[in-house]
């Protein structure tokens, strides 16, 4: 958990190294939706308890007969020499930001911070994955729309960066959003969840994506109406999944019943990178990813053009693996559930195996891990007025105060044992 990840996509792009941060780590006490019921992280964090890892004592608790350990609700939030991780890594890395937690969870204070830190850190890509884009929409709203003097909220939520027409006092932190090297994605493994993908279609992003691990039901249905690449697609989808009636017109569908419209353009998807990913786990009531949901998704992102990432079949495979330890084998229908013979409602037989890297991660036979290009160097140079070593700006100054110094650092970052002496007047807030 930090310099180096195992976590597949975060190999997809060859010029990042995998890499893990935790600044924030805890998740919410009734798990937020169902794919969370056999949570990877709220197991991990158990044993970062029992090691006696300071930060993982007071997010989980025992609760129910016979006792288990869950996620009790509450954040932990990281020493500083955490928190600064990123500032000391040289080499670029593809940075999975609260793999152990909810980001949200940590507050407003903590988000802001962390897309500072991207800010200040632009040869790092980071991966936020959030299972409550309410929360984090909220956050950067108010983070990158709201008047730091006033704190009046801008109007311009697609095209930010100017004066505030209220009181003229004060620019927003950053000349350019969304952030180049900040990709943010829901997860949305059932479509229970479905609701994430508008909340997420609304939020600015560089690259927007889709967890869809564990997919424990079928989605292509939901997911069809962010990322048909036709808007009469995304009209059709979106009346089968409300059962309203929609009109069409210009560019534009809406949904007089749900009294909102949308404008979109044909071949933009809302939806950027599809993440895919079975169950995995060593009790039997681990659930299969039928490979026809894997096939839906496929069929789908080709159409839209959009990459798709297969990164496991989880504990149930599609094939029998000669010499593998094989726990059970069981007809899978297309809802997920156990049926006693193949062909009846479109299932398939599936295999079931100690080790999830026994059933693997092929499709027809070969490895999918498509994803979207690496951003643009050009688009990777640190915002004018943010230090590019602790992300402080004009209106946010380090604690005491600060100045700007040289090479786009505060004078407390270019100076951090005292003033040099080879430089005149090196401090002109005279703080140093």
């Amino acid at each position: 958990m930090g310099d180096r990840s195992t976590v597949e996509w975060l190999q997809a792009l060859e010029e990042y190294k995998p890499a893990s941060w935790n600044p924030i780590v805890g998740c919410h006490a009734e798990h937020p939706s169902t794919e969370c019921a056999r949570c990877y992280a709220e197991l991990q964090a158990v044993r970062c308890r029992g090691y006696g890892h300071e930060l993982y004592q007071e997010v989980v608790h025992q609760v129910g007969n016979p006792p288990r350990w869950r996620w009790n609700g509450q954040a932990g939030i990281a020493k500083e020499e955490v928190w600064t991780q990123p500032i000391r890594w040289t080499a670029p890395r593809m940075i999975f930001v609260c793999s152990m937690g909810e980001i949200t969870l940590g507050g407003p204070e903590a988000v802001r911070r962390v897309f500072e830190i991207a800010a200040a850190t632009p040869r790092h890509l980071y991966m936020v994955l959030t299972k409550d884009p309410e929360a984090l929409e909220e956050v950067l709203r108010d983070l990158w729309y709201r008047c730091p003097a006033c704190k009046g909220e801008l109007d311009n939520w697609e095209r930010p960066g100017g004066d505030c027409s209220d009181c003229r006092g004060g620019r927003v932190a950053w000349a350019a959003r969304p952030l180049p090297n900040v990709w943010i994605g829901t997860t949305v493994g059932h479509p229970r969840s479905a609701h994430r993908l508008e909340v997420l279609a609304r939020i600015p992003a560089a690259i927007r994506y889709v967890s869809a691990e564990p997919l424990v039901r079928p989605i292509a249905g939901v997911l069809e109406e962010w990322i048909h690449p036709e808007v009469e697609g995304r009209a059709r989808a979106h009346q089968r999944r409300t059962g309203h009636r929609v009109w069409v017109r210009d560019g534009l569908y809406g949904c007089a019943e749900c009294d909102w419209q949308a404008s979109f353009h044909d071949a933009e998807p809302l939806v950027d990178w599809l993440l895919v990913g079975g169950e995995s786990g060593s009790d039997s009531k681990v659930r299969p990813m039928h490979p026809a949901w894997v096939e839906d998704l496929v069929e789908l992102a080709g159409v839209a053009r959009v990459p798709l990432f297969l990164k496991q079949w989880g504990s149930w495979g599609p094939s029998l693996v000669e010499g593998a330890h094989l726990v059970e084998a069981a007809y899978i229908d297309r809802a997920g559930r156990r049926v006693s013979a193949g062909g009846m409602d479109g299932s398939v037989k599936l295999f079931r195996y100690r080790s999830k890297k026994t059933a693997g991660a092929l499709y027809r036979g070969a490895p999918l891990q498509q994803a979207p290009p690496p951003p643009s160097q050009q688009l990777l140079q640190v915002p004018p007025g943010v230090c590019r070593a602790c992300g402080c700006t004009d209106d946010g100054a380090c604690d005491g105060g600060c100045c700007w110094a040289e090479d786009g650092r505060c004078c407390r970052c270019a100076f951090p044992n005292g003033p040099d002496e080879s430089v005149e007047d090196p401090c002109s807030c005279g703080l140093l």
